[in-house]
């Protein structure tokens, strides 16, 4: 019986957003003691790939970190360095650390950490990104990888729900060879107008709608027309109707570099280098701009708000490109100081030592 990654992706995460589960090595199988039900990080990962049904009727084996990669090859999953991309639902372990923890999105883990911990944060999402260099192995599925769905909401997202949509405007750009760099520069102004949500209706009147405000709502709809893409509401044909208006598709042109359109942006941010920079350009990043240069050029030569710095808010433009190409690359800007700390953290279940670290 083949199992569901997704099931035991989403059951990790229930378990993590639980603030009655927590770390324990005596009572790992589940048990309910007191009304908390136990886990460490290994038991975690048995229950969850049990869950999710890779174990058929048999039991659940409550592996441990020394026997894991085994038991995890043998229903299905690959073992890889972890020196490559990502995927939500990957299981990383390092036998060095005996410490294991499953992909949440980009370089974040979430897992079983420490007793040592408040409850809440015993088996959590952690808030800081992971190195490859903290693990040994990459534990992949290749029966069929975790399917992020749109959160559609007509209201603001919370930073988790951000998280999801971006991480699915990620691999849906990355697919199409759009630049890294270019793809956290649109996040930072998906973030500023709709907060990534490819429902929203413009606050305060104005007409805007969906992850880059179509200004009316009815621009999105016919260029979804002309394009035959429907329906007009689904954030992943929003993202190609982006890349057409970018790469000024007939009929439905939006990117305008021109002096005319560049230059009443000097005062937020814009410089006399992005004029008459193409579509093709940005979205491959020939300049080899950073994130929040590439979010400025975006905002002017497409989204095109008011002039008025503190109207168009392109300071939380550039700001949100950078940390969005911090979250898909998994490279803080501080990374050389947690990695100097990682040195220190040397002994035991180092998930604990790293958490204890960097919050």
């Amino acid at each position: 019986m083949a199992g569901n990654l997704n099931v035991a992706y989403n059951w990790v995460i229930s378990k993590c957003n639980d603030p009655n589960v927590g770390y324990s090595q005596a009572y790992r199988e589940g048990q309910i003691v007191d009304g908390i039900e136990y886990y460490d990080c290994s038991s975690l990962m048995s229950a969850a790939v049990w869950e999710a049904g890779f174990y058929g009727g048999a039991p659940n084996p409550w592996f441990a970190t020394f026997t894991e990669e085994a038991e995890l090859n043998s229903v299905g999953f690959t073992s890889m360095t972890p020196n490559q991309e990502w995927k939500p639902g990957d299981i990383l372990l390092s036998n060095r650390r005996e410490h294991t923890e499953m992909v949440y999105q980009g370089r974040r883990t979430m897992g079983a950490h420490s007793s040592s911990y408040p409850l809440p944060d015993q088996v959590s999402i952690n808030d800081w990104d992971s190195s490859p260099d903290q693990w040994d192995i990459l534990l992949r599925y290749e029966g069929g990888g975790v399917t992020l769905d749109w959160i559609a909401e007509d209201r603001y997202l919370t930073q988790a729900e951000m998280e999801n949509n971006a991480t699915i405007v990620y691999y849906f750009y990355s697919g199409q060879f759009i630049n890294v760099n270019t793809i956290a520069a649109l996040l930072g102004n998906m973030q500023a107008e709709s907060t990534l949500s490819p429902v929203l209706s413009e606050r305060g009147g104005g007409g805007g709608y969906g992850l880059v405000q179509w200004t009316p709502q009815s621009s999105l709809i016919d260029h979804c027309n002309i394009l035959g893409l429907s329906p007009y509401s689904d954030g992943d044909v929003q993202l190609q109707v982006i890349l057409s208006e970018v790469r000024n598709r007939p009929g439905v042109e939006e990117w305008y570099s021109s002096g005319a359109f560049i230059s009443p942006y000097y005062n937020s941010g814009a410089t006399a280098d992005m004029i008459n920079v193409t579509g093709d350009a940005f979205l491959q990043n020939t300049m080899g701009w950073e994130p929040g240069k590439l979010a400025i050029l975006f905002m002017a030569a497409y989204e095109r708000p008011s002039y008025g710095p503190s109207v168009n808010h392109y300071q939380a433009r550039m700001e949100n490109a950078r940390n969005w190409y911090e979250f898909i690359t998994g490279y803080p800007r501080n990374r050389l100081t947690r990695a100097y700390l990682q040195t220190k953290c040397l002994y035991g279940c180092m998930g604990e030592y790293f958490r204890k670290c960097f919050t």
